[in-house]
């Protein structure tokens, strides 16, 4: 009885799965639109994952073309920003006469592996979860602002061992270039065959301890990243025109 069962079901998930079968894709290419919204996470910060009082908007492009029934290999371009201002914490006290704060322009180059958990499909109406990692570089150009720094609250020793850390913090060069390793997952939700609507969020990992230009002078210990979540569309080019399907995501009929 049992077997009578699972047979039937391996037997589905087997056809479901195939290149050749009703969920492959039917589509050559994928071209993505997105906004999003983007958090520092580093030492200016109090909380680790980044504070939503400094958060920064961004747009991105992406192209991106499916290898088989469920990898696509995706490339991306994002034009954002980044911020830290350390004055607009009250916890822990030191952050508002500290006071460290920076900005930046972040342009964004990469490739992403996507694993599509449910396969490219083109069912209409459909929701497809997925998963992702790559690498990209983020190109930058941090302008730090150290001016309201309050050394009668740390004290003169204290307050000259911050600004002489400070002083090798500037002397540093800070990298224009940032090598990052982004992980995410996200959905998207097909209106039909061609369009579709979703959201993805995006952790960075890798960076560099000098994307808001401190290290020595506030925690070298830890490394500076970024994390952005994204709401788009996606428009799939060639839909249709492999898997028998017609634009509605309906079977063809001969």
């Amino acid at each position: 009885m049992c077997a009578k069962k699972i047979c039937p079901v391996l037997f589905i998930s087997f056809l479901l799965f195939q290149p050749g079968s009703v969920t492959a894709q039917t589509y050559d290419y994928e071209l993505g639109l997105n906004l999003g919204a983007y958090l520092y996470q580093g030492d200016l910060s109090p909380q680790r994952l980044g504070s939503f009082k400094t958060i920064r908007p961004g747009i991105g492009i992406s192209f991106a073309k499916p290898l088989s029934n469920t990898f696509s290999v995706r490339g991306i371009f994002n034009l954002a920003s980044l911020k830290g201002d350390e004055a607009k914490y009250s916890e822990p006290e030191y952050r508002q006469h500290r006071a460290f704060a920076f900005k930046t322009s972040v342009k964004e180059l990469g490739v992403h592996l996507q694993y599509n958990i449910l396969g490219n499909r083109e069912y209409w109406p459909t929701i497809e979860p997925y998963v992702f990692a790559g690498i990209s570089a983020a190109f930058m150009n941090t302008k730090k602002d150290f001016s309201n720094f309050d050394g009668e609250y740390f004290g003169e020793a204290r307050a000259g061992e911050i600004q002489a850390l400070l002083a090798e913090d500037n002397a540093e060069r800070n990298r224009r270039t940032v090598l990052n390793l982004p992980v995410g997952l996200g959905f998207r939700f097909n209106l039909n065959s061609t369009w579709a609507i979703g959201t993805e969020a995006n952790f960075r990992f890798g960076g560099s301890d000098y994307i808001d230009g401190y290290s020595l002078s506030v925690n070298p210990a830890k490394k500076d990243h970024f994390f952005s979540q994204h709401v788009g569309v996606v428009y799939r080019m060639g839909s249709g025109k492999k898997g028998g399907r017609g634009k509605l995501g309906c079977p063809a009929v001969n």
